[in-house]
């Protein structure tokens, strides 16, 4: 018998059927197959609808941004620090970097500097130990200028003096 391939009519799709259970997406009540296997790596368990949602459920539980952590509020100061020493740096005369002005917008913005930082750093607690860590590094550096600009302020005042009694001497 000869079947006349102009009356066989084709399926517009082809039925889903699984080989077992196994094809099966294994979100509980899911009944979705599994993503595709691409060939590589483990072979997928959940459909592309709920891959991921295993970590994602587990995710769900963010943190609240409330309050900031002790945490923050140390890496936020550590931040301020920094603002404060490149307006030291900016302060010092010198032909590259005398920027008054600037450094004492810098000074004048960092008021309220520290305490958006901090709520903002609440967030990251691995940002925070990161500046925090940097900060101890950076505390000789920051003792150091703090000294320099010390210097630098009682400088013209030394030399004035200096030369007041140099010149008491020599009109003796």
């Amino acid at each position: 018998m000869t079947v006349d391939m102009d009356f066989v009519e084709e399926a517009d799709e082809t039925p889903e059927t699984f080989e077992s259970d196994t094809d099966v997406c294994e979100y509980p009540g899911c009944t979705n197959p599994k993503a595709e296997y691409a060939g590589r790596g483990r072979r997928p368990r959940f459909c592309d609808e709920h891959k991921g949602a295993k970590a994602a459920s587990k995710a769900s539980t963010s943190k609240r941004v409330g309050a900031p952590t002790k945490e923050a509020k140390q890496a936020a100061t550590v931040l301020s620090q920094y603002n404060g020493m490149i307006a030291a740096l900016l302060m010092i005369p010198n032909p590259w970097l005398h920027l008054p002005a600037t450094a004492s917008a810098i000074a004048a913005a960092d008021e309220g500097f520290e305490e958006q930082a901090a709520r903002a750093l609440s967030t990251d607690p691995k940002l925070c130990r990161l500046i925090n860590k940097s900060g101890s590094t950076s505390g000789i550096v920051g003792l150091l200028m703090a000294y320099g600009m010390l210097g630098a302020a009682v400088a013209p005042v030394a030399i004035t003096e200096v030369r007041e009694k140099n010149g008491n001497r020599a009109a003796r």
